[in-house]
């Protein structure tokens, strides 16, 4: 689903197989963070994954290319995510949906400015922006997307 061919993703590069590298991770899954849609749920799980990603890559000075490859996926990503997770709160008729949609409207935007600033060559991330995407994954899941939980239960969510 990326649309940028030939990026960090499609190459399959995983920071695991680099000998003698290790990492730790800024966000771990947790079954706190399920929205009981293994889809969704599955969507998460690389969200995280993809910015322990972007942590390890920073912390380890791995370059400005990759970096912006990381930051790039991630928005791709993203997008991609909040699309499929606005379908189901379309088809569970969640009430909150417009407000829900005004929150993935912000990351989005504030990703792209990332990623456009990145693919100029300007090295604009730092930790901050690590912290950035990891507190407003951990908190979007943990307070917005559970808002929907109920009614995708509701009607007999996936």
């Amino acid at each position: 689903m990326l649309a940028r061919q030939g990026n960090y993703y499609e190459k399959g590069f995983n920071f695991r197989s680099v000998k003698g590298l290790l990492r730790m991770a800024i966000i771990s899954w947790s079954q706190d963070y399920s929205v009981g849609v293994v889809e969704l749920d599955t969507h998460h799980k690389q969200l995280i994954k993809m910015i322990n990603e972007l942590h390890f890559a920073m912390s380890k000075d791995r370059g400005q290319q990759l970096v912006a490859e990381i930051v790039n996926g991630i928005g791709d990503y993203a997008k991609m995510h909040f699309q499929v997770e606005e379908t189901y709160m379309h088809e569970g008729e969640y009430l909150g949906i417009l407000k829900h949609i005004r929150e993935h409207k912000g990351f989005v935007e504030k990703a792209q400015e990332m990623a456009n600033r990145c693919d100029e060559g300007e090295f604009i991330l730092s930790f901050e922006v690590i912290e950035f995407l990891s507190d407003w994954l951990k908190n979007h899941i943990l307070k917005s997307d559970m808002k929907y939980v109920p009614a995708l239960k509701s009607k007999g969510g996936r």
